[in-house]
């Protein structure tokens, strides 16, 4: 059985086993919990539209869609309980082809996310940060959902002239790299209370099942072929293209970046990327995302998920995680450690590079929800790293012998800060419109969903609690 087919057998067998489990009765079975509904603007970087913009602003039509999708079905189905507690296993058949699986057409045919918030967020930012600002069009339609009337660039607009050599595989590798800090940043939002809706637990699998997707179309490196790409003076290969974006940045970092020519000498191979995606798939927050999805809404027709962490005594609890990351020099893995204390949620993470080649390390600290007073809350971030030079963002080239190896400090620090401007509805947890910023600053260096380039950046708007 291939590997994607042993994925999906797991993640079957957890759905039958959380289909055995007894339900419990309903616990407000209908009630949407509230969640931030962000539009934000970058006055740092307007016409970039990168990873976390996109994630912020660009997501709301398809959560929209969700949870107005959502909501018929309780109003009009009661998630189509067919008058039962949980409408037996016809109730959790119509939820699975009528709750979810639409929910995931939508999301896969709908989003532009591979390409909108991958390739084209690439070319945009090398283009505007470290080109010539004329190769790469700013039309907005082209980060805009298909519904939407959202348009891609054009292959020659995704690759423009000039493109350094760390460009290539950055650009093939930033697909993955949104779909994962997606995913990230949903899960921070699912572990930062004890209970969050279903919808939102959904879009976290949605997030993770298509970076693990990618994998299942992952093609082959033939030397032959690789021969057969002769670059011009651009750095572009002619001729026709490799199969999967992973296949075409193992060829682009080795040949780009690092000079080598055959796949048995790779720096970087095939087979991190098979232990990539098998440590993406044994996060141990993913499986029970989905078992606690399965359980509560799936298994239990409810649209709230309570997801379990582990008591660490008093009111702190903890969850581990695992990660993986495409960087500009090869294979990053992170492991998180989510702590939850009175409201807040702190995630101390490590991570190391493959380190074959060039030795990377580093660790991070990342925070949200520290209450001020007047319901103000706030968070901060702090990234160090060990990285090597991004020496190639602009030079075709590959590293000369003296370059490989060497160093220096990368660092992302910043804070994000949620201001309440009104307050409308009533119960615990109202419903409250609010300022959000997100600041910092860094260095000329690679961190997940963040721009290369270094200096201050800026995100603003407003937001929803809805």
């Amino acid at each position: 059985m291939k590997r994607g087919g042993r994925i999906a057998s797991i993640a079957l067998s957890l759905l039958v086993l959380a289909g055995r489990l007894e339900a419990g009765p309903p616990r407000e079975a209908d009630v949407f919990l509230p969640e931030d509904w962000i539009v934000t603007a970058e006055p740092m970087h307007p016409t970039h539209w990168g990873v976390r913009w996109y994630y912020d602003t660009m997501m709301l039509p398809y959560r929209a869609i969700q949870r107005a999708k959502h909501a018929l079905e309780t109003r009009y189905a009661g998630n189509w309980r067919l008058g039962g507690e949980n409408g037996g296993a016809a109730g959790i058949a119509l939820r699975f082809f009528v709750g979810t699986v639409p929910d995931f057409g939508l999301f896969m045919g709908g989003q532009n996310l591979h390409h909108a918030a991958g390739h084209d967020a690439a070319a945009r930012e090398f283009d505007l940060s470290f080109g010539d600002r004329k190769s790469v069009p700013s039309r907005f339609s082209q980060v805009l959902p298909n519904y939407l009337g959202g348009r891609l660039l054009r292959t020659a607009e995704r690759q423009p002239d000039g493109r350094g050599a760390d460009s290539y595989s950055r650009a093939m590798a930033l697909p993955m790299e949104a779909e994962l800090t997606f995913a990230y940043e949903q899960g921070r939002e699912l572990l930062a209370s004890r209970s969050a809706n279903a919808t939102a637990a959904q879009r976290f699998l949605l997030y993770r099942a298509r970076f693990l997707m990618d994998y299942a179309e992952n093609g082959t490196l033939d030397q032959a072929f690789i021969d057969s790409q002769q670059p011009g003076a651009s750095g572009r290969v002619s001729g026709p293209g490799f199969s999967t974006d992973f296949t075409w940045y193992l060829h682009y970092l080795n040949r780009n970046r690092y000079g080598v020519l055959r796949v048995e000498d790779y720096k970087v191979r095939a087979g991190d990327i098979k232990t990539a995606f098998y440590l993406q798939a044994a996060d141990p927050l993913m499986w029970t995302v989905l078992y606690v999805w399965g359980r509560d809404y799936l298994v239990g027709a409810r649209n709230t998920a309570r997801l379990p962490m582990i008591r660490l005594g008093g009111a702190a609890d903890y969850f581990p995680s695992l990660r993986v990351f495409f960087s500009p020099f090869g294979v990053e893995y992170f492991q998180d450690n989510y702590l939850r204390w009175r409201g807040a949620l702190a995630n101390a993470y490590w991570t190391v590079g493959d380190n074959r080649y060039e030795r990377r390390y580093g660790a991070g600290l990342d925070v949200r929800g520290i209450r001020l007073p007047r319901g103000i809350t706030l968070g901060a971030h702090v990234q160090l790293q060990r990285q090597p030079l991004l020496s190639r963002i602009t030079g075709p080239t590959p590293l000369s012998s003296a370059e490989a190896g060497q160093g220096h400090l990368a660092y992302n620090l910043g804070a994000t800060l949620r201001v309440p401007i009104w307050t409308f509805g009533s119960g615990q947890d109202p419903r409250r419109l609010f300022l959000h910023t997100r600041a910092g600053v860094k260095n000329l260096s690679w961190f997940p969903g963040e721009y290369l380039g270094s200096g201050a950046y800026v995100q603003t708007g407003l937001g929803v609690s809805f």
